[in-house]
């Protein structure tokens, strides 16, 4: 008998419009950076670039309270971009000779998961998915089959992306946030095995071509990109998109993302 799984908590970054340089396009939806002075120390603070600051405050707010933590999943879909493109700047302008370690150190994929586990004092299990727009619903679904065995009683689920002006013009020159902006984000849930205080059920993950079958309200791309912009793994602001709206309801939803023919949904249930 399968165990059934929770949503017991969740967070996530707000926004604001940022005009764009290119008048062709909406307006950017960027992350307003959250107050990290009592989540993180300020020694660790001023070694931390803007993305780790707001993931790494947003996942021990959603962690606050919760003393077991089984497992710590992530999912992005480009990862560390400013980190990235700075760590290869400096190796180009300093002629490949020595440069600082941090910007490489701060842009790995996992950087994130490293953080949270290293602040909570965690050796648990602890993964990150990188697959473009399947990333957050991969990650939903790893932590879903790991709430199948009974070691596992809670797992942190998390979704972050960054904009940078290299990325914003790539994705510009490829059409994307054309329809509702550009937008990147950062979501973290708590997902566990225990129905108290639950503020929702997760009923399915589905990825594949055509739609689950689930009879249920579709909370479409459309319905929270027009809030935070479109980007690799928006279907995390999605899900709190649909989780504000089913407390306590009873109703089912699933939210969707797509990219080609593949389809992605996660159902929810309010309880």
């Amino acid at each position: 008998m399968q165990a059934e799984v929770y949503i017991a908590k969740y967070t996530k970054a707000e926004h604001r419009l940022r005009a764009t340089g290119n008048g062709c396009y909406p307006p950017v939806h960027e992350m307003v950076e959250p107050d990290s002075s009592g989540w993180i120390a300020p020694m660790v603070r001023r070694r931390l670039d803007r993305l780790s600051r707001i993931g790494l405050t947003l996942a021990l707010q959603c962690l606050e309270g919760i003393e077991r933590v089984d497992a710590v999943i992530t999912a992005t879909s480009y990862g560390y971009l400013a980190e990235t493109i700075r760590f290869g700047r400096d190796v180009l302008e300093r002629d490949e000779r020595l440069v600082s370690p941090t910007p490489f150190m701060q842009s790995t994929f996992n950087t994130l998961g490293g953080q949270i586990a290293v602040s909570r004092q965690l050796s648990c299990y602890n993964n990150t998915h990188v697959q473009g727009v399947y990333s957050f619903a991969l990650a939903l679904q790893e932590a879903y089959v790991l709430l199948q065995d009974a070691e596992y009683e809670s797992v942190l689920v998390g979704a972050f992306d960054e904009l940078t002006p290299y990325s914003e013009a790539a994705m510009h020159s490829r059409g994307v946030g054309a329809k509702y902006g550009l937008g990147e984000g950062v979501a973290f849930f708590v997902l566990s095995t225990n129905p108290k205080d639950a503020k929702a059920q997760l009923e399915d993950v589905y990825m594949g071509c055509g739609a689950t079958g689930v009879e249920a309200e579709l909370v479409s791309a459309g319905s929270y990109q027009s809030e935070c912009g479109e980007y690799g793994t928006a279907q995390a602001y999605g899900l709190v998109y649909a989780l504000d709206h089913l407390h306590g309801s009873g109703d089912v939803r699933v939210i969707r993302a797509s990219a080609g023919d593949t389809v992605t949904e996660i159902a929810v249930r309010g309880v």
